[in-house]
């Protein structure tokens, strides 16, 4: 008699993380890139095929451009021909690791500066303080979060994003009015090994050599090759695919007539 009784309750709490805004969104996927940000290019650093496969095929979905190395002296190479605005360099790779490929492309007296946020399984803090030192802009520590790599990739790129159940905004498509420049029957009409060759070349964010091609696209149709050019120098490279696939279709239709 007269003896309380004592309850215990365990509720789930989460500790908030500082500098983290609570945004629905942030649990929402993206699924696309909101319209002026055109089609931001990225090169992924990675010696294992399945690492890269991913960050490509989750990228590309967005609309990135990405191209792929396996190895520091890879990612210098392809560095400099596709001047990616983006680098997603591992730290860990065979022969030139990711630490001074990253020093060699923040010692090279280029204009254009890449964003580099390096990517490592298990580093430490010092391998943490190394990577930055030698000049990458931020880290992720594998395995992360699709949401993670969203954040940093926005933050550092200033990028607006589409989330699954949103809306599409009108005219999101790249670049749409410049497209109607030229339709993809005019295209179709270029022989078949120079539209494999733009093809490629736009897949792979070529410009040094979209611009080789477009100068043989300029020899048999000088306004097709302007038209292309305009969008190549804004890097509408969707735009571009959507031209080269639409001429495709015609030259199929063609060919089974």
């Amino acid at each position: 008699m007269g003896a309380g009784s004592n309850f215990h309750f365990d509720v789930p709490v989460e500790a908030s993380q500082a500098g983290v805004t609570a945004d629905r969104r942030a649990h929402r996927r993206v699924i696309g890139l909101q319209p002026g940000d055109g089609n931001p290019r990225v090169l992924v650093v990675d010696d294992e095929p399945n690492n890269r496969g991913w960050l490509k095929e989750l990228l590309t979905s967005v609309g990135f451009l990405v191209s792929e190395a396996a190895n520091g002296e890879e990612a210098l190479k392809v560095w400099q021909q596709s001047w990616p605005h983006l680098i997603l360099m591992d730290m860990r790779l065979p022969g030139m690791n990711g630490r001074d490929a990253t020093r060699t492309i923040r010692e090279t007296p280029k204009n254009h500066r890449p964003v580099i946020i390096a990517l490592s399984a298990g580093a430490t803090t010092d391998e943490q303080k190394s990577a930055m030192q030698a000049g990458v802009d931020d880290f992720l520590s594998k395995p992360f979060r699709e949401a993670a790599l969203w954040e940093k990739i926005q933050f550092h790129l200033k990028l607006n994003y589409v989330y699954s159940g949103e809306d599409t905004p009108p005219g999101s498509g790249p670049s749409g009015s410049q497209a109607s420049v030229i339709g993809p029957g005019v295209l179709a009409a270029l022989p078949g090994e120079l539209l494999d060759d733009l093809h490629e070349a736009v897949l792979d964010g070529d410009k040094a050599r979209l611009n080789q091609i477009l100068e043989r696209v300029a020899a048999g149709n000088a306004e097709a090759a302007a038209a292309l050019s305009e969008l190549a120098e804004k890097y509408e490279y969707e735009a571009l695919l959507g031209l080269l696939e639409g001429s495709r279709k015609i030259r199929e239709g063609l060919a089974k007539v």
